[in-house]
């Protein structure tokens, strides 16, 4: 009977040191992880970017192309709206890192960032290392970030080079139009024509998505 029950507590003691080890295996490895992601900034850094491109986007439609109002709203070509959106993107990557109400007093800092934006009928951008920080004495990289925007960019811009190239001599009601749901107004300005191209299809800031352009005389 001492047997057994020597047996028993012996039996016992195992499983409670089992469990121990595994508790603190288990409070190693959350420590690990708190380290590494116990702060707020990743959660607030991204949707401050997204919030921040898709007003870019937005300004792009609004000034034909540019992210800043031109004196003239020339046509700007998509190279160069890629290349004017990524210094936007680099200067919002800061402005959401100035931004950030750091109460955690972690070392945030912005490399060059590697940006990746392509243009169709949809726009797509990457981003590799946006920022990096130290918490801890841990050094945390950011994981890349990816960003879809559902605008048909090169669908409106080929049909404001349409409209241009044929001198304002477009039908309002053509067939094409129709077919890819735009809509387009025109209202006289103090030195030529604007032109609104409306996409319905295209969302962006909760709404459709609009290219204008002017026609000058």
């Amino acid at each position: 009977m001492k047997k057994a029950q020597i047996t028993l507590f012996v039996i016992i003691g195992l499983i409670f040191v089992l469990i121990f080890a595994y508790v603190f295996y288990l409070s190693r490895f959350d420590y690990e992880l708190t380290v590494g992601q116990n702060t707020g900034f990743k959660q607030y850094f991204k949707p401050c970017l997204d919030s921040k491109i898709e007003q870019g986007i937005y300004q792009m439609g609004l000034y034909s192309g540019h992210l800043s109002k031109p004196t003239r709203f020339e046509l700007s070509t998509i190279e160069n709206s890629k290349a004017e959106l990524q210094t936007y993107i680099e200067n919002n990557i800061k402005f959401c890192t100035a931004t950030y109400p750091n109460i955690e007093n972690i070392k945030i800092t912005n490399p060059t960032p590697n940006i990746d934006i392509q243009i169709f009928d949809k726009i797509i951008i990457k981003i590799q290392d946006p920022y990096s920080y130290k918490l801890d004495n841990e050094q945390v990289t950011s994981p890349d970030l990816l960003y879809t925007y559902d605008v048909r960019y090169q669908t409106t811009f080929n049909t404001a080079t349409e409209i241009i190239n044929q001198n304002g001599n477009y039908i309002l009601d053509s067939l094409d139009l129709k077919q890819n749901e735009l809509l387009i107004e025109t209202g006289s300005v103090y030195d030529g024509e604007l032109w609104v191209i409306k996409d319905k299809k295209s969302r962006i800031k909760s709404g459709s998505f609009y290219f204008a352009f002017k026609m000058t005389n």
